[in-house]
């Protein structure tokens, strides 16, 4: 009977030392988390804190909780909320949504920033934030960035697309930069879309078609021969360079 209580004491004695580990490991991956998700955001934080001298400290304090939650959920619906109704309207809205783009590692985040901000501000500055943030991107930030980069009109945009276009290593991006280029009678473009022609991927080189049959009226297949030939006889009727 000794045996057995003894026994007993111990096994409750070892069960306690394991809860106990258990809740310190947890607190520690817990403090980790936390501190990881801090210094992921904190660029956020100080932009808010930055940018927003008008906005009262609760409203501060419930924006920078949502938009460096440790859940990513919670941050992308932070992100639509201040790009809809009227904080779209606010001007430190373009700028919280350039921070959450370049600082934000959560992917579907990223992408969801990068769309609001070319519909809230769809200028130049953001073209250039798009171009610098396709590199070193995955390939589902480029392909974010290429989209966004074609709903934005402008010199800057049209060599950013045409260099993706004919050296970016994704299919996906290539052929979204020879969709947005079809909107570019330029002479230059008419000549990265030729040359995408050739591309390897089929939907590279379909959309490259497509869009030359925009911007010429004409078709000519995918030889490229005959694309160079038309143009050079008709060039002063398409080209607006």
């Amino acid at each position: 009977m000794k045996h057995k209580k003894y026994f007993k004491w111990v096994c409750i004695v070892l069960l306690g030392v394991v809860v106990l580990s258990g809740c310190k490991t947890t607190k520690k991956l817990h403090y980790f988390l936390s501190e990881s998700t801090r210094k992921t955001n904190h660029h956020i934080s100080e932009a808010i804190l930055k940018l927003t001298p008008e906005m009262s400290d609760k409203k501060k304090q419930a924006l920078i909780e949502q938009l460096t939650n440790n859940n990513p959920d919670e941050r992308r619906a932070g992100i639509m909320a201040i790009s809809h109704g009227k904080p779209s309207r606010w001007k430190v809205t373009p700028k919280l949504l350039s921070v959450v783009v370049k600082n934000d590692h959560d992917q579907l985040a990223q992408t969801i920033a990068i769309e609001r901000l070319v519909v809230v501000a769809p200028n130049k500055e953001v073209v250039t934030l798009l171009g610098d943030t396709i590199k070193n991107s995955s390939k589902g930030i480029q392909l974010a960035c290429v989209i966004g980069i074609g709903e934005i009109a402008s010199p800057k945009s049209m060599a950013i697309l045409q260099e993706q276009l004919n050296y970016n290593d994704h299919d996906a991006v290539r052929r979204a930069a020879a969709t947005a280029l079809g909107s570019y009678h330029k002479k230059s473009v008419v000549n990265a879309l030729i040359k995408a022609l050739n591309d390897d991927a089929f939907e590279v080189h379909y959309h490259a078609r497509l869009s030359l049959i925009g911007i010429c009226g004409q078709d000519f297949s995918y030889d490229d021969a005959l694309w160079k030939k038309w143009i050079m006889q008709n060039e002063d009727a398409i080209f607006t360079d």
